[in-house]
């Protein structure tokens, strides 16, 4: 009888068959797959009020197994190590907070306009406002600008992780 060896790993229930089909590329095939809820409840006081908290957790079990020798094992076992340590880095979305202050901010600059177009005596309090608000303006959008500068470096970066995915996958298939 032949020796194996198995492995198994944890996945969103979504990336089940994408990990069946790599895996097969490292010459692992599926002896079993188990989907797992895990539900948590516990009791937590904050604010000196007392709250029921519930917490879950869902993803698929794996196991796999392969033949403890095949043809060019070690580059093999390399390249699934580098694929499977390779880790998405996630966008992040613009704050609540700055998208707030740059509504906030229009509509103070949208009234100092008024202010100046129809209360001239008021015009010192009206400019003031109208800088102020002006700035804080400026700040969200050169943060929003920055935000979507460093999140199209994370996507340039994870498309350059699908290449050498793709790039590892082929190397395998050579491999055989």
């Amino acid at each position: 009888m032949e020796r194996t060896e198995s492995k198994s790993i944890q996945v969103h229930p979504k990336d089940e068959q994408y990990f069946i089909d790599v895996m097969q590329h490292f010459h692992y095939n599926l002896q079993s797959s188990q989907e797992v809820n895990i539900r948590d409840s516990h009791l937590e006081v904050q604010s000196g009020k007392l709250y029921s908290v519930t917490e879950s957790q869902r993803y698929v079990k794996l196991i796999f197994t392969r033949p403890s020798d095949f043809v060019n094992k070690e580059k093999v076992i390399e390249l699934e190590n580098e694929f499977l340590s390779m880790k998405y880095q996630k966008t992040k979305g613009t704050s609540c907070w700055v998208t707030g202050m740059i509504i906030f901010s229009v509509i103070i600059i949208i009234g100092a306009i008024i202010i100046l177009i129809n209360e001239k005596k008021n015009i010192t309090s009206a400019v003031t406002l109208f800088i102020f608000f002006g700035i804080l303006l400026l700040s969200g959008i050169l943060l929003i600008k920055n935000n979507n500068k460093n999140n199209q470096k994370i996507i340039d970066a994870n498309k350059k992780m699908d290449e050498r995915k793709a790039e590892i996958l082929g190397i395998c298939n050579s491999l055989d």
